[in-house]
């Protein structure tokens, strides 16, 4: 995904409600189900569905990622939240990167 693919998808999902993503992926990467990571992040299993179909999240490219192709893509969401402004957002995925 590149920063300009990110803005768009990211541009619709709730400010602040990154790091919610953050900890959905962080839950999908432990391999946990889709319904446990949803509530371990305190949103609907249907939000989280969404935000990973949205966002390229799959379990199964998770587990295969490689250090940098993670580090690519949370710096393509840091570089979006960092053209919309949510600057608090983008620090972190540039911290986790």
């Amino acid at each position: 995904m590149t920063p300009t693919d990110a803005l768009s998808t990211i541009a619709r999902i709730p400010k602040g409600r990154m790091m919610t993503v953050r900890l959905l992926e962080k839950e999908l990467r432990l391999d946990r189900t889709f319904a446990t990571a949803a509530a371990r992040a305190k949103i609907s299993e249907s939000m989280a569905k969404t935000w990973a179909r949205d966002l390229f999240i799959r379990k199964s490219d998770l587990a295969a990622e490689t250090p940098q192709a993670r580090v690519a893509r949370l710096s393509a969401w840091a570089v979006a939240l960092g053209t919309l402004a949510r600057h608090d957002e983008a620090d972190a995925c540039e911290r986790d990167a």
